[in-house]
């Protein structure tokens, strides 16, 4: 008896991996990413009178947003320092939503 053995084709794991990977992405819900637009708003609301509106600063002592070193701090260290505020720069906690911080942040690395 000439027995034939047939096997079904077989998807390589990656390709599992990554397909299971995509349907729960895509079953998770949208997301978004920061909206410089958004965050050039609430720079103008908030903080173009000291910050200038270009990112030149406007009071002595008050950061330069063009010069790259300001901004290449993490994300949680801005926000912190926008929410608690740092010498003459009053906190913004409760003023600016923690929504808009991402925009905001987002918006001064536009600025180089």
């Amino acid at each position: 008896m000439n027995q034939q053995h047939f096997s079904q084709p077989r998807i390589a794991a990656p390709l599992m991996h990554a397909l299971a990977c995509a349907a729960i992405a895509m079953s998770a819900g949208p997301t978004w990413g920061a909206d410089p637009g958004r965050g050039q708003q609430v720079y103008t609301t908030h903080c173009a009178q000291c910050h200038g509106e270009g990112g030149h600063p406007v009071w002595p002592g008050t950061p330069d947003f063009k010069r790259t070193t300001v901004l290449l701090k993490p994300d949680s260290h801005l926000v912190a320092t926008i929410q608690k505020g740092r010498g003459a720069m009053p906190a913004y906690a409760g003023v600016i939503r923690d929504r808009e911080m991402p925009d905001l942040i987002a918006y001064l690395r536009t600025l180089r």
